[in-house]
């Protein structure tokens, strides 16, 4: 088995952080492979084939659009003429991009869900773009890889053409879900997450969240250990803790302020349980993290 470092892409990195692009990988029919530490969002620019996944097999055309996670085994079977575009980018990428891009439920089909959905049972459908859209993905990524000026204003013009690629793809799924019920339940998954998100400064427990996605109690977990590999409940403490990072570092809020903000309803229990986690208190958390870098974009100020 091959397996593959983002070291190994070194030549074919562009000038926003974090992504690197092919324009014509061509395939034929290869051993299995591994991405140890990005991910490959793949555009099938021509031909067919058969993508395997572990132990199952799917049937790839022209124009769909597919992400694969890093550690997962794949290869190509039964190929003719296939010709990719693999825009293959690393989990910090998210970090450079709006914030908004990941509210979307969209988001959370696309880029989590639907891949692993693939990887842990039959699960076929795809993103499959109109020739126009599928045009503008590859003119945006031709751009990208022409930009190599150092000037960090160069840098700033290839991070919009990636969130312009990333927002229209998640535009694009969401269309596609209204009109085709083979999205029906990574976008079922993927509501319950938002609805995690925008409730997350209030208690709820798993009742609750399986009336949301209309399903049991029994199925919610099923759903979340598949494809989340923890259960719901440990899934709304991590985006708590997620929320309690974010606002430690991004604004001056009291450790109260911020305990409430995430959910807990006593600042002691958010302590002790962020202690238990990441091995130091919510104070010494904000003081290393503002000591390694400086102010993030967005920062709110204290309050008067």
């Amino acid at each position: 088995m091959i397996r593959y470092a983002w070291s190994d892409l070194k030549g074919l990195q562009t000038r926003c952080p974090h992504v690197a692009a092919i324009m014509d990988a061509g395939h034929r029919d290869v051993p299995f492979y591994v991405q140890e530490d990005f991910s490959t969002l793949a555009f099938i620019r021509r031909g067919t084939g058969t993508k395997v996944v572990g132990s199952r097999k799917y049937s790839i055309s022209e124009r769909s659009v597919y992400v694969i996670h890093p550690g997962i085994q794949h290869s190509y079977e039964s190929t003719r003429r296939l010709l990719l575009c693999n825009f293959c980018y690393r989990p910090e990428i998210w970090n450079s991009l709006p914030t908004t891009l990941q509210s979307h439920i969209g988001f959370h089909a696309l880029f989590h869900i639907e891949p692993t959905l693939r990887r842990t049972r039959n699960y076929d459908a795809r993103l499959v773009i109109d020739k126009e859209d599928f045009q503008i993905f590859m003119d945006h990524i031709r751009v990208l890889i022409s930009l190599r000026d150092p000037h960090p204003a160069v840098e700033i013009t290839a991070v919009a053409r990636v969130t312009e690629i990333f927002a229209r793809l998640i535009f694009l799924y969401e269309q596609q879900h209204s009109e085709n019920n083979a999205h029906a339940l990574p976008m079922k998954v993927a509501r319950v997450v938002q609805w995690i998100n925008e409730n997350i400064s209030r208690p709820f427990d798993n009742r609750e969240i399986a009336g949301v996605a209309e399903v049991s109690q029994r199925t919610l977990a099923a759903l979340f250990q598949e494809v989340y590999g923890i259960s719901p409940k440990e899934f709304v403490l991590r985006q708590r803790f997620r929320v309690a990072k974010n606002l430690l570092l991004d604004t001056e809020l009291n450790i109260t302020e911020i305990s409430a903000a995430c959910g807990f309803a006593d600042s002691n229990y958010f302590a002790r349980r962020f202690r238990e986690n990441f091995h130091m208190q919510p104070r010494e958390f904000r003081k290393r993290g503002k000591k390694a870098k400086p102010a993030r974009a967005g920062k709110r100020p204290a309050k008067a």
